[in-house]
């Protein structure tokens, strides 16, 4: 009787899986059990500003040092992350950036070359960890918007574009993907949709009892421009993922036969 071949792959996917897991859960002892990190308490004390009604982009030397960087938005989706004790909040958020951007490569990337796509960002994702920075939601954003993207769910791609932009510039580059797709016109209005129904939702927050919180828009929009510019903490993370993109086109992972409505073409535009 033949025997069939140990899945290798398989099983190198779940030791990297546990790899990805552990060093949540270590960085999260070293960052919020030994230390509390400064970029996470920014975070936190940014979503319980906004419910506050404070200036987020004063400084706030009571609670944390440096700057709130980042949109509002971020702030109001980081609310669940401020219910929650500052160590159970910091795990919880390392494992959505490991976690998601393990879901995000493998979806990407099947078989063998997900291992190796995933072996290769391990380094940059602990080094966003240590520093608790969103590094590595925001790039899974950009790979999850690529693949809806590629099977024709235009409106999950205005989703993850969006999210994503409201917390780095980044994921606004995926936009571009969208000319290579059909319907162009209906994405751009799916994506204004979404970014009105984020607005909305900070709108009703701010008003729900909220006083005026003075964010200055001006020194707030370059802050969140120059959030964005941090190249020792993304640079290299970013490039690997749009060289993996190029990666998963060049080798057809996205055949007709698979994904009967997205008809793309690279180079040329439908």
């Amino acid at each position: 009787m033949a025997h069939s071949p140990p899945d290798v792959t398989g099983r190198a996917r779940r030791w990297l899986l546990g790899l990805y897991v552990t060093s949540a859960v270590l960085v999260t002892i070293q960052k919020g059990v030994l230390t509390q990190s400064n970029n996470f308490a920014v975070f936190r004390w940014a979503a319980i500003n906004l419910l506050a009604g404070a200036d987020l982009y004063a400084a706030h030397p009571g609670q944390h040092v440096d700057f709130y960087k980042y949109s509002p938005t971020f702030a109001l989706l980081f609310l669940p992350f401020a219910q929650l004790p500052f160590a159970l909040a910091l795990l919880a958020w390392n494992l959505l950036n490991a976690l998601l951007l393990y879901y995000a490569l493998v979806r990407l990337l099947p078989g063998r070359p997900g291992v190796v796509a995933l072996a290769l960002v391990y380094l940059e994702l602990l080094l966003s960890l240590q520093y608790t920075q969103s590094n590595a939601v925001v790039a899974a954003s950009m790979i999850l918007a690529f693949l809806a993207f590629e099977r024709g769910r235009q409106l999950r791609a205005a989703l993850w574009i969006a999210l994503g932009t409201f917390i780095k510039l980044f994921p606004l580059a995926g936009v571009a993907l969208a000319l290579f797709h059909p319907r162009r016109w209906r994405f751009a209005v799916l994506l204004a949709g979404v970014v009105v129904a984020l607005a909305t939702q900070l709108a009703l927050t701010h008003d729900s009892g909220i006083s005026e919180p003075g964010w200055g828009f001006v020194p707030a929009a370059l802050l969140f421009a120059l959030s964005a510019l941090e190249p020792k903490f993304m640079t290299n993370l970013f490039v690997i993922i749009f060289q993996l993109l190029f990666i998963a086109k060049r080798i057809h992972l996205f055949r007709s036969d698979r994904v009967p409505k997205a008809s793309v073409q690279f180079g040329t535009l439908s």
